[in-house]
């Protein structure tokens, strides 16, 4: 399998290493399945990951619990995903459209 269809990280900030596998790629970009390490040392997919089946999740804050994701929109917007792990375990989301920087 080409390493870039498979990264190992800790995607739900409990210290262990989880994995995200290619699941689709038939759009513009690559959709992953989570896999999330449990404290026994199984990987499980879990539904209520709010990433799981979305986009990889490349940009990740261990300090405060932060995943962020971009997607381009169209010519000229990127949206901006914010997903924020809460000390009871939920995720707070929150999204953000931009204009693309011209160079």
């Amino acid at each position: 399998m080409p390493c870039t269809n498979f990264f190992v990280k800790d995607f739900n900030f409990d210290g262990l290493e989880d994995f995200a596998i290619v699941w689709d790629q038939g759009g513009v970009e690559k959709l992953y399945e989570y896999y999330l390490q449990d404290k026994n040392g199984n990987f499980s997919a879990v539904a209520s990951f709010p990433l799981q089946h979305g986009i990889l999740a490349e940009n990740i804050d261990l300090v405060n619990k932060i995943i962020t994701t971009q997607s381009i929109i169209g010519c000229c917007h990127v949206n901006i995903n914010k997903y924020k792990l809460n000390s009871n375990t939920t995720w707070d989301i929150s999204s953000e459209q931009q204009e693309l920087k011209k160079k």
